[in-house]
């Protein structure tokens, strides 16, 4: 399933209404935080898949 710009559009307008803007700022900061976590993480698990 594709999301084209429009429904990120609505998606993000939705949870701007719905947490207001204030606390969307910090859930785009977690969310950002999140994924850079994630791809440490999988990198570090694919240097280790290499040496084995």
């Amino acid at each position: 399933m594709r999301f084209g710009w429009m429904e990120l559009l609505l998606i993000a307008g939705l949870a701007l209404i719905i947490i207001g803007p204030k606390r969307f700022g910090l859930v785009g900061k977690s969310a950002k935080q999140g994924i850079k976590e994630f791809k440490e993480i999988a990198k570090d698990e694919k240097e280790k898949q290499k040496e084995e």
